[in-house]
């Protein structure tokens, strides 16, 4: 019987972030280690990234924020690099980071996702615990 790492099934994610920024023709940079995940779009509720070709750009931070005890740099390196390319277009301040977006679309969710939400307390808290 083979074991997998979290960190081993996160990789295949982050490679196909990083191909889809190589490949297509994003106008901007994003931050995007481990963040696809099904999230709000700006055609609505989309499970991003679950087959190859499934994603136009759109980031949801709580994909790459919720997999810092397995990707710690790359995690902490996404949630510096969103807040200080786009601070309050992806940060509400009260409740933390917004369900997601995408540049290439100008698009920016105002909207919170408890789930979401919960996954960054959770992944936070565990780290703290460490």
């Amino acid at each position: 019987m083979q074991i997998i790492s979290t960190t081993q099934k996160l990789l295949p994610d982050i490679i196909g972030c990083l191909r889809y920024k190589i490949d297509s023709n994003m106008k901007h940079m994003i931050w995007i280690f481990g963040g696809l995940s099904a999230s709000d779009g700006p055609t609505g509720y989309k499970a991003y990234g679950a087959v190859d070709g499934n994603h136009d750009g759109t980031v949801a931070p709580y994909a790459s924020i919720s997999s810092i005890p397995f990707t710690y740099d790359l995690s902490m390196n996404a949630i510096r690099g969103m807040l200080s390319k786009y601070g309050p277009l992806v940060w509400g301040g009260e409740y933390g980071f917004y369900s997601a977006f995408n540049v290439d679309e100008a698009w920016f969710s105002d909207q919170y996702i408890g789930i979401d939400q919960g996954d960054i307390i959770l992944m936070i808290e565990t780290i703290e615990q460490e």
